[in-house]
């Protein structure tokens, strides 16, 4: 039953749309990515099993948040933007 839930919730996050082209794309991936790497080390190194839904779920809430942070300018050709931002010129 998780896996169908699981792969309803993959399915849908194609119609998530930040018009930010490939930044959007390379967000979802990554914040994908960060929670199963996390799932699997808490696996091995807590002995504790998350279900898969739950972790589709901080997928969701973790892109939902980065998608606005690419909207309201925050995060800027995939880097964070504020004042504090340092450069070598």
């Amino acid at each position: 039953m998780a896996a169908k839930q699981f792969d309803d919730v993959w399915s849908n996050m194609g119609s998530i749309n930040t018009g930010k082209g490939k930044w959007g794309t390379l967000g979802l991936f990554a914040v994908v990515c960060w929670n199963v790497w996390k799932a699997i080390n808490d696996k091995v190194f807590s002995g504790s099993r998350q279900e898969e839904v739950n972790i589709s779920a901080k997928v969701v809430a973790e892109f939902t948040e980065y998608c606005q942070a690419i909207e309201e300018g925050k995060i800027e050709n995939g880097a964070v933007q504020n004042e504090d931002t340092q450069s070598w010129e």
